[in-house]
Formats: C-alpha cells, structure tokens, sequence
C-alpha cells in the first residue's frame, strides 16, 4: 500500500517487524519459540514475547491451566482455553438477577472452572478434544448430564439409504433416563408454563 513501512525492531531479545501504513500503526510480527505473534498492539505482543523468555506472569505457571495444556497437547491445530469461574465473576449482577444465574445452572456452567479445546488432524481424521475442569459442586445441568452418559456405539447403520450423499446421526446412551434427568432439571429452574411447553416438546422426541 503507499505509504506504508516495515520497520524492524526488538523486544526481549527476539526481533520482530512493525507494519507502519500511513495514518498510522497497523501490526506487530514476530517469531519465538517456533511461534508466529501477530498483534495489532505493540505492547500487546512485546508482553507475549516477555513472558515467553521470562516465563512470568505467564498463564502456564497456573496450576489447572497447566494440565489441561498438558491433556490436550499435540502437533499442529487448533486449542482454545475459557476461564468459565473468572467468566462468571464478571458477568453483570443485573443479568444474573433477570434470570442468567438460571442459564449458567441448566448450562451446567455453575459447575464448571476451566474449559479446553483442541482440533487437529491425526493419522488423516481430524480429531476434537474437549477438557473440563469440573468443580466439586458439579451442578446438575446440561455438561454433567453429558458427562454421565455412558458412551454409545452407532446404530442401525443398514437404515441408511446407498444413494445418501449427507447423514447426521445424534446417538444417546439410556434415552429414557436422559429424559427422566431433563424433566427433574426442568422442574427445578423453570416456570410452570414455561416447563410445561418444555415437556410438551420433550414428550414428542422419539425415546425408543
């Protein structure tokens, strides 16, 4: 673009690229450890490469953060890591209040700490991995009923047309007592009318 500059620089060590256009700072670019940082804030990706060489203030040198990174560490991807108790400390009193602490429990998010993800491709099948940090409360919504059902195998596979050019499957273990499960979380956090509507719609999914 006219009037655009890259500029070298260095921070902690490493040397990294500031993109200049010509209103201004557009970006900050760097390699550490086999890592490419892109920030649009310089101090922001100065901080990263800090921690990197220091390792303080580093979110790794926390204890949970640490073994879910652990658990879930591979080759290239994807990974993604929710603080889901900090989340919740900030959430707004005032939405709490007009019915989101009922959200976070069916969720089932009142009972969780930490959330880590990963997507990668594995002996060329691409495999997503979901950790959580479940606390000793647990709660009873939505995450703990899918952390208690017993893991189910495909069925009835004959059924499906030779000329499907598309299938999506949901399989669930025991469907009965996830329906026994979702009435009694239901009967807790909702209204009546609102829970009747719900059994009403829950009543007309196939169970068998």
């Amino acid at each position: 673009k006219p009037g655009s500059s890259v500029v070298p620089a260095q921070f902690a060590g490493v040397a990294y690229e500031k993109v200049l256009l010509a209103d201004g700072f557009a970006f900050a670019a760097g390699v550490s450890d086999g890592t490419l940082f892109i920030s649009t804030q310089e101090s922001a990706l100065q901080g990263a490469l800090e921690r990197v060489a220091s390792k303080k203030n580093s979110l790794m040198n926390q204890e949970r953060f640490g073994a879910m990174v652990a658990r879930m560490e591979h080759g290239d991807g994807l990974f993604a890591y929710l603080d889901v108790a900090r989340m919740r400390q900030q959430m707004p009193a005032a939405w709490l209040e007009k019915g989101g602490d009922r959200i976070l429990r069916v969720l089932g998010l009142d009972g969780v700490e930490a959330l880590a993800a990963s997507s990668h491709i594995e002996n060329g099948v691409f495999v997503d991995r979901v950790d959580l940090a479940v606390s000793k409360d647990q709660g009873n919504g939505l995450v703990q009923m899918a952390l208690s059902r017993k893991p189910s195998k495909l069925r009835s596979v004959e059924a499906f047309p030779d000329q499907a050019d598309f299938l999506y499957v949901a399989s669930f273990a025991d469907p009965d007592q996830l329906y026994r499960d979702l009435k009694v979380m239901m009967e807790k956090e909702l209204p009546k009318d609102q829970y009747d509507k719900g059994m009403a719609a829950i009543a007309a999914m196939p169970r068998g």
